[in-house]
Formats: structure tokens, C-alpha cells, sequence
């Protein structure tokens, strides 16, 4: 960087000037850096892109499976799509359902009652939300209401009402799960 010097004898007659004053010429050395800052994270992150270990895939065990390696268990109604249980005594123990009391909201604390009331029957309803793809805890249902994963989805809260509602008219597991992968819960209010 290149300093220009103002020396005060040079200026005499203006008293109110130090003695020497800097006058910086702007370069481009920020600009330097922050391109340098730039290709260094570029360089940290490709090389962490590219020395990263891939996972072995093991749900593929169809076609990769060799003659020591055991199948991959899958849980009873397995469709392919979603999960449930088509008898629910295959499903017991059944997962203990967190209590309604812990909601303060109405809508909440119902859909979790109804979770206590009605298990046998949110055991073999899918959960259309996805978190049966995203967490292998998720058998059916009424695993969404083992946790607090039902509070904040309102897919499962609807599900749950509506067999719920089904159930109160008569209708059988198997019609209630027709229903609902038909989306006929969509409209149904969790009781706010």
C-alpha cells in the first residue's frame, strides 16, 4: 500500500494541520482476500464432499443378498408403501401413547386421547405423513402418538379423529385404513 506524506514545513501558513499526515492510495488487497477466504472454504468443502465414506445400502437386500446374510425383517402388513398391522394383536405390546393431559391444546390433548382409547385400531392405520420412511420406530399410526410427533403433524391428529369417528359408526379397521390412504380425513377438524 503507498502512503503519500504531507510534511506541516511544506504548509506553513496552515497551523491547524499535523505535523505529518497519511493519505492511504486504495488498493486491492480486500478484494485479495476475501477470493483467497473464498477458494479456501471451496477447497475444505469439495475435499470433505469427496473423502466422504458412503453408507452401505441395506434395504435393497432383494437383489444383493448373499448366501450368509439373513433378510431383512419386515414388520406384519408391510405394503410396501406404508406400514400398519393388518391383525393388531401382532402388533402388542402395543407402544404406551403419551397422555393427553401433557396438551394444553384441545385439539392436541383430543387426538392423544383418542390414541389411549381407540390403540387397537390407530395400529392398523398407516401414517400418511412419511415419518414411517424417516424413522424406523414408526410401525403404524399409533407410534405417532408415542412421542410427541403428532402434536406438531396435523395428518396424524386427522387420521386418529377420523378413525376415531369411523369406529363410533361401526366401521372395521381394514374400511378405515381404505379410507384414509383415499384421503378421507383430509376435511376433518381435530377438534380445536
Amino acid at each position: 500500500m503507498e502512503k503519500k506524506q504531507i510534511n506541516r514545513t511544506s504548509q506553513s501558513n496552515n497551523s491547524r494541520l499535523p505535523k505529518e499526515v497519511s493519505v492511504k492510495v486504495r488498493g486491492s488487497t480486500g478484494l485479495y482476500v476475501g477470493i483467497t477466504m473464498l477458494l479456501i472454504g471451496a477447497a475444505v468443502f469439495f475435499f470433505a464432499l469427496l473423502t466422504e465414506t458412503p453408507q452401505p445400502v441395506t434395504h435393497l437386500a432383494s437383489h444383493t443378498q448373499g448366501l450368509d446374510s439373513q433378510p431383512i425383517p419386515r414388520d406384519p402388513g408391510q405394503t410396501g408403501r406404508y406400514r400398519f398391522f393388518e391383525n393388531p394383536q401382532e402388533a402388542h405390546p402395543l407402544p404406551v401413547t403419551l397422555p393427553p393431559s401433557e396438551f394444553i391444546n384441545q385439539g392436541i390433548a383430543n387426538s392423544y386421547r383418542i390414541a389411549k382409547e381407540i390403540p387397537e385400531v390407530l395400529v392398523q392405520q398407516p401414517c400418511l405423513c412419511g415419518c414411517d420412511n424417516t424413522s424406523d420406530d414408526h410401525r403404524s399410526l399409533l407410534d405417532c402418538f408415542a412421542d410427541e410427533h403428532a402434536s406438531t403433524c396435523m395428518v396424524c391428529m386427522k387420521e386418529a379423529v377420523y378413525a376415531s369417528k369411523m369406529t363410533e359408526e361401526g366401521k372395521s379397521g381394514a374400511w378405515i385404513r381404505d379410507a384414509i390412504t383415499r384421503h378421507e380425513f383430509s376435511d376433518v377438524s381435530i377438534g380445536n
